[in-house]
This record gives C-alpha cells, sequence and structure tokens, in this order.
C-alpha cells in the first residue's frame, strides 16, 4: 500500500488529544444509550460582530430535562473542548430564553 505523509504532529498536539479522551471517558455507556450527551456552545466576539472564536462544551442533560437541538441553556462552564482541561465537566442548570435578536444564528452569544 503506498500512502503521502499528511501532518506531522508536535507533542502539545498530542496533550490536547490526551486530554480530550480523559473528557470523554467521564461519560458511560449508559449515558450515550440515553442520548444524554450533549455538546454546548457559545460565540465569544472580538473587534465586533466579524471575528469570534467558538467555545465548546461536553455536559450530561439533567434527569427528565428534555432539550432539543437550538434550545438555549444556563450553563456552569467546566473543561472546554479545545484545552487541556480535563475537569470538572460543564454542568446543565436549566433552560434559558433564546436571545430574541439571535435570529438564525447557530451560536449564541457567550454571557
Amino acid at each position: 500500500m503506498r500512502v503521502a505523509i499528511a501532518v506531522r504532529y508536535q507533542t502539545w498536539q498530542f496533550d490536547f488529544a490526551q486530554a480530550e479522551v480523559q473528557r470523554h471517558d467521564q461519560f458511560s455507556d449508559a449515558d450515550f444509550a440515553a442520548r444524554s450527551v450533549v455538546e454546548l456552545g457559545c460565540r465569544v466576539e472580538a473587534m465586533g460582530d466579524r471575528n469570534f472564536m467558538q467555545q465548546r462544551w461536553f455536559a450530561r442533560l439533567p434527569p427528565g430535562m428534555a432539550l432539543a437541538a437550538g434550545d438555549t441553556v444556563r450553563l456552569r462552564a467546566g473543561a472546554a473542548e479545545d484545552s487541556k482541561d480535563v475537569a470538572p465537566l460543564a454542568e446543565i442548570l436549566g433552560p434559558a430564553p433564546r436571545p430574541a435578536a439571535l435570529g438564525a444564528a447557530t451560536r449564541v452569544p457567550c454571557g
């Protein structure tokens, strides 16, 4: 088999990947079977609305809380994706009203 080298990785990239695996290991097969693991995100604006970064977390839905993609929640932020932090996981505190001015944007402003 002939293949091409796609990327040469550096140590720091493995540090981030290792942390990601440890964060995801905190969820059980039962969490996934119950479809209670969700990805949450918001955007941090810089220099007006043109430039922003997206912050992402994974969390468990609280028991009995029925939420769907696009719903807005209050969050106690924990270890974010794309970081070397492992714990604590983010915690959903409850539903929150979606900002009216948001329109069809996929990420709400952090805050």
